[in-house]
């Protein structure tokens, strides 16, 4: 197993991950229409190669929520 910390305070916001069967793109640091901090995941299939769109949604968002007093 490999471990890798991306964080917003990273220089690069893009981690790029090329593996087999696909591209997965991580970006972190943005912001929604509301303001919360959001990560976004996306998985990209490599169909030239043989593999097909997985069952599943290919852009996925983590959204940070705020805790209220």
């Amino acid at each position: 197993m490999k471990t890798v910390h991306h964080f917003n305070t990273a220089r690069d916001k893009l981690l790029h991950i090329e593996t087999e069967g696909g591209i997965i793109n991580i970006r972190v640091g943005l912001q929604n229409t509301e303001g919360q901090e959001v990560t976004s995941i996306e998985i990209l299939a490599d169909e030239s190669d043989g593999w097909k769109n997985f069952d599943g949604t290919v852009n996925n968002r983590i959204i940070k929520i705020k805790k209220e007093a």
